[in-house]
């Protein structure tokens, strides 16, 4: 297109010049706005919180038979957990691989999500009772490290949880909303995912349904 504007500026009166550089001008201001505006979209859809909380649960497993893909990395059944790293609250940078050798929950929460506190006291409940073999890591979205300590402390919660201000993992997670929580076998492959809060019950359900015991998977 650049061309034929130059053709056209080459050509023709002064009066001419002048007018074909208005409408050019005018151009490039109705698309400057136009991405302004989509900018803007992008930004307000992604901090507009209540969107993102997710209020009834919903579990997804991978079933007997199904393929599975060690080798690539992909947010889905099957597939190996995208691996990240991220900072703990003590400030050491953590690898979700480095939790591999048993199987895991991953749980990606933030403060000012109600299905997310209302979950918390399950969760840490199954930390209790089955933390010696099936490890549970939070992912904390978006907070600072000093508001995280501050909710967790008041909550009791022990299970280790990661800071993700920046939001990496829970873009290269693809997520919708929180809480969501995968369920990682010792390996580190995705074998059950679940969108929405879960009771103790429901978590020790989800594993027991895919024979993850301590890292002895079939």
């Amino acid at each position: 297109m650049s061309w034929i504007w130059l053709e056209l500026l080459s050509g023709g009166d002064e009066e001419e010049k002048i007018t074909i550089r208005k409408v050019l001008v005018g151009l490039l201001a109705l698309l400057g706005a136009v991405t302004l505006s989509l900018i803007g979209y992008s930004f307000f859809g992604l901090h507009n919180t209540q969107g993102l909380i997710l209020r009834e649960g919903q579990s997804l497993f991978l079933q007997a038979g199904e393929s599975i893909h060690p080798e690539t990395e992909a947010p889905r059944l099957g597939y190996l957990a995208p691996d990240f790293r991220l900072t703990d609250l003590g400030g050491q940078a953590r690898a979700l691989s480095d939790y591999r050798g048993k199987p895991l929950l991953l749980n990606f929460w933030a403060s000012w999500c109600p299905p997310c506190r209302a979950e918390m006291p399950d969760l840490e409940r199954f930390y209790q009772l089955h933390g010696d073999q099936i490890g549970l890591l939070g992912v904390n979205w978006g907070e600072s490290q000093a508001t995280v300590l501050v909710f967790l402390t008041k909550l009791k919660i022990s299970y280790p949880s990661l800071l993700d201000e920046g939001g990496t993992a829970f873009v290269k997670y693809q997520l919708t909303g929180i809480p969501t929580s995968f369920f990682i076998d010792a390996q580190g492959l995705i074998r059950g995912m679940s969108v929405g809060p879960m009771s103790t019950e429901q978590i020790e359900a989800g594993f027991a349904r895919l024979q993850l015991q301590g890292g002895n998977e079939r």
